[in-house]
């Protein structure tokens, strides 16, 4: 099986009905979501790195141009 697959079962498995009847399911229910960590989300994590890598690429093309430019500079300025 597919890993997605197998974590979209595992997903729909653990989901079990949201049934607030009282006060103390429905305090229960907001500590619950209280208590999720949206950074260990894989979309989140996945968008992550990319902006850092984006973060990164751009870093290295700040520095190529600025090299570039100072090359190019004291080649015009040669004797």
């Amino acid at each position: 099986m597919l890993p997605a697959i197998r974590r979209t079962e595992r997903r729909t498995k653990e989901r079990t009905q949201l049934e607030i009847k009282s006060l103390e399911d429905a305090r229960r229910f907001v500590q619950i979501v209280n208590a999720r960590n949206a950074e260990n989300n894989s979309g989140v994590k996945a968008w992550r790195i990319a902006k850092q890598a984006a973060w990164l690429l751009l870093l290295i093309v700040a520095f190529l141009v600025y090299y570039l430019l100072d090359v190019a500079y004291e080649a015009m300025f040669l004797p």
